[in-house]
């Protein structure tokens, strides 16, 4: 998305807009606030482990379809990327924004990042 930086940060911007990634419940926590909060609901065993990982192209084998990634949103309080784009860019912006983006979608030539958490406890019962 070089090329569409300037673009790209508005459209994002239309995102932050709608839920700032700092009050956002889908957003607003990380691996150790999990572990923190199994341990203070009285877990006596914790596991938690934590992948990352980026790689070339799409991640979902349907994600090369372009209108499932413009009716598409990251979560459900956000808007879908064809929503953002109308409200971030101009005609003329989008129509430019789409020719460089449709492509990197449709063959699969981008990036895909992908973060997940897998957290496994024990809780004793409490003998009577």
């Amino acid at each position: 998305m070089t090329p569409m930086a300037d673009l790209a940060e508005r459209v994002k911007a239309v995102y932050a807009s709608r839920q700032p990634p700092e009050e956002s419940p889908m957003l607003d926590f990380d691996e150790r606030d999990l572990f923190d909060l199994a341990e203070r609901a009285g877990f006596e065993e914790i596991h938690l482990s934590y992948e990352a990982k980026t790689k070339p192209g799409n991640l979902e084998v349907d994600a090369r379809d372009w209108e499932t990634a413009l009716r598409s949103a990251p979560n459900p309080f956000a808007p879908t990327l064809g929503q953002a784009l109308v409200e971030a860019l101009t005609s003329e912006e989008k129509e430019r924004f789409v020719a460089h983006l449709r492509p990197l979608v449709e063959t699969g030539k981008r990036r895909s990042r992908d973060a997940v958490a897998y957290l496994w406890t024990v809780k004793r019962e409490e003998a009577s």
